[in-house]
């Protein structure tokens, strides 16, 4: 699974649950799943931007996580092994990051 571009430089990622969205008028919330990349201090919330809305993956966390769970799974073809480490390594990254 390579992939390329400015933020992966070719290395995998994945994809959970960190954010949620301001409360809505009506109350409401949504959760927005975050791109992580392997080895890398960080995370990318999928929040939009000037053309693009953010992805809304659910009304809860645990909604947001098994969408998540899904995309890794379907989309990305990682096991749960693999998002494990991908989410370890960029924490080490993060905790080490000067």
């Amino acid at each position: 699974m390579e992939q390329t571009g400015d933020i992966l430089g070719g290395k995998p990622y994945a994809m959970t649950c960190f954010h949620q969205t301001e409360e809505q008028t009506d109350g409401s919330v949504g959760f927005i799943p975050c791109m992580v990349v392997a080895g890398q201090a960080g995370y990318y919330p999928m929040s939009g931007g000037d053309l693009q809305a953010a992805w809304i993956w659910g009304n809860s966390h645990e909604d947001c996580m098994k969408v998540c769970r899904k995309y890794n799974k379907d989309t990305l073809g990682l096991s749960e092994a693999e998002v494990r480490d991908i989410l370890i390594s960029a924490a080490i990254a993060t905790a080490f990051e000067v």
